[in-house]
């Protein structure tokens, strides 16, 4: 409908605005109908606040969060890891390594609105050091069954071997003469964490000996 009020719009995208100059009752038509195309451009998402890198990531057994969430207007932040799908959810690992994170803004109004296209980040989970905590043996007396070693390490299921000293040769073989011995507990090195190793000393006791008969 033709009127003397300046169009208008609101969504982006490209018009075509018609005019014309009516005469009046002295004048005749000013000017003949004709038209001009106008464009209202998309706006751009913009990105708050940028997501980065976690930092200082140590592995600890449980999933981490590998990105300080990132804030976008007018869009939505989708994050991928390495090779994987685009969520909304944060990306995580649990294990020592390298990722790759990318992220993106999809528009909320695609026709409206331009998002904004894929950056990466690199992150790292560092192995962690390792450390047996504690380690014990309680000692026993020849003749008797071997007692077990007990021991906790940060990481990993400690394995035992046993030595006469606490710097020579260690072997699998549990000892069965009396006198002092040492206990080695070990955690080999993973991708995950470093090897660790503790040892602790113990004795097997002499026994008594005795008289199964008394000399008349």
């Amino acid at each position: 409908t033709w009127s003397s009020d300046i169009p208008t719009a609101t969504n982006a995208g490209e018009y075509t605005v018609y005019y014309k100059v009516l005469g009046d009752d002295n004048h005749g038509d000013f000017v003949a109908e004709d038209g001009i195309v106008v464009t209202v451009a998309k706006a751009n998402a913009t990105l708050t606040t940028a997501p980065v890198a976690a930092q200082n990531l140590v592995y600890n057994g449980e999933a981490l969060n590998l990105v300080v969430n990132g804030v976008a207007a007018n869009g939505t932040l989708l994050y991928k890891l390495d090779d994987g799908e685009w969520t909304e959810q944060l990306p995580t690992a649990t294990n020592a390594g390298s990722y790759s994170i990318s992220y993106k803004v999809v528009a909320i109004d695609e026709a409206n609105y331009n998002g904004i296209e894929q950056q990466s980040l690199t992150v790292v989970v560092a192995k962690a050091t390792n450390e047996i905590t504690s380690l014990s043996l309680e000692g026993w007396t020849y003749g008797e069954t071997a007692k077990t070693p007990v021991a906790t390490a940060k990481f990993g299921t400690p394995s035992f071997t046993y030595g006469t000293s606490a710097d020579g040769d260690f072997v699998e073989a549990v000892p069965t003469n009396a006198g002092t011995y040492f206990v080695k507990a070990t955690v080999a090195a993973t991708a995950n964490y470093d090897g660790a190793e503790k040892t602790a000393e113990f004795k097997i006791a002499r026994s008594n000996a005795t008289l199964t008969n008394m000399p008349a």
